[in-house]
């Protein structure tokens, strides 16, 4: 990537590691994607618990 940026004369600036607030929306996005996989995941185990418990 650097070095499409310099072909292109583009200075990239990157983020200070450790520093969630200098990049909000990024931060808010990984919040909120990790939530939901965790939902997803934990419905779809108790949907199986459920079956098997129906079933079993």
């Amino acid at each position: 990537m650097e070095v499409w940026a310099a072909k292109k004369s583009i200075k990239l600036e990157l983020i200070k590691l450790g520093s969630p607030y200098q990049n909000g929306f990024v931060e808010r996005f990984n919040c909120s994607y990790r939530e939901q996989v965790l939902v997803y995941i934990c419905l779809s185990h108790f949907g199986r618990f459920v079956t098997l418990q129906i079933n079993g």
